[in-house]
């Protein structure tokens, strides 16, 4: 057990290599009962941008949609449940019992707790930069499934073009779309057996696998049965 015993705690620990590598498995098994047991984020400005990737880095993105998708106190949609349009800067900015919390510092356009919204174009949708080649002349497709919403769907401006990254629930199967843009290349990771999922259509269909994708649109047809299987 890590000193103090906290989301944020663990959460440190691991993105920053502060361990063994003997110890960081049961500090992993830690963090994801914590964040079961609590059902909540319990951290702050610190250990919440960091949270939702630590969890699907040590194969819990359960535990991050759970988090992202609660909408009781203290959770991101916590305030968009009471009319907000903007990100607070505190959790309890305002609640139902209490109020507004003291003006001194009770922003409610403060990005801190918006640094969710890294991990939903990293995460639930996958983009996800190269460090060996900057600028995404390469880069990697790791998004997150969850049959928990209908569709999902972003885009991100690199300097080679707009790359695509959107998924939507059909009946028994999640259709997966990727525009990777022109000159450059992206790797495609899922959390299943490739030979598992179909691909549909392809615009360079003679110089592609399921793993590494060039310039192009892809459409790939997922069972819904390996998603919901993958789910810890």
């Amino acid at each position: 057990m890590i000193q103090g015993d906290t989301q944020t705690g663990y959460i440190l620990a691991l993105q920053f290599g502060l361990l063994p590598e003997n110890l960081r498995a049961p500090a992993a098994q830690r963090l994801a009962d914590n964040v079961a047991q609590h059902g909540h984020v319990t951290g702050g400005f610190v250990g919440n941008g960091l949270i939702c990737p630590t969890l699907t880095q040590i194969h819990h993105s359960d535990l991050a949609w759970n988090l992202v998708l609660t909408n009781t106190y203290p959770s991101w949609l916590f305030s968009v449940k009471n009319g907000a349009t903007t990100i607070w800067e505190r959790w309890d900015g305002w609640t139902p019992e209490r109020g507004f919390q003291d003006s001194s510092m009770n922003s409610f356009n403060h990005y801190s707790l918006g640094s969710i919204g890294v991990w939903l174009y990293s995460g639930a949708a996958g983009i996800q930069p190269d460090d060996a080649s900057p600028g995404y002349k390469h880069f990697f497709l790791a998004p997150q499934f969850t049959t928990r919403l209908a569709h999902l769907k972003a885009t991100f401006d690199s300097p080679y073009g707009t790359i695509a990254s959107g998924w939507r629930v059909e009946k028994d199967q999640i259709l997966y779309d990727v525009t990777v843009p022109p000159n450059s290349s992206a790797t495609l990771r899922l959390p299943f057996p490739l030979a598992q999922i179909k691909e549909l259509a392809h615009s360079q269909p003679d110089r592609v696998t399921a793993e590494e994708l060039v310039a192009g649109a892809y459409h790939f047809s997922i069972p819904r049965r390996l998603i919901e299987s993958t789910a810890q």
